[in-house]
């Protein structure tokens, strides 16, 4: 079995209000591309490493955990993610390649 519980936000230990790198119009590239690189490809690399094991096992099992930002109803939501509504398209994408 493969759990990938791995995740981060980009923001560190910050306070939502103080979170002002986060708001869309001034986030920094650099962190989302950190947090795509840990949240999406870091969990499909791990994956991938493990699968030839994996295919082996007579009841693989793959989990990936996520949080409820990856909800499309609060990624949709102007006022539903406040300060992590840019890197919550990580865990949206990582959901979604789960299917």
């Amino acid at each position: 079995m493969l759990v990938n519980n791995a995740g981060i936000t980009g923001s560190g230990q910050v306070d939502p209000a103080d979170a002002h790198d986060q708001i869309p119009s001034t986030v920094d590239l650099d962190m989302v591309r950190a947090v795509f690189e840990t949240d999406l490809f870091g969990v499909i690399a791990v994956t991938n490493a493990v699968l030839p094991l994996l295919r082996k096992s007579p009841a693989p099992r793959i989990v990936n955990v996520s949080s409820h930002a990856a909800s499309l109803t609060l990624t949709s939501d102007p006022d539903g993610l406040g300060p992590l509504a840019p890197v919550a398209d990580a865990w949206a994408a990582l959901r979604k390649a789960s299917d």
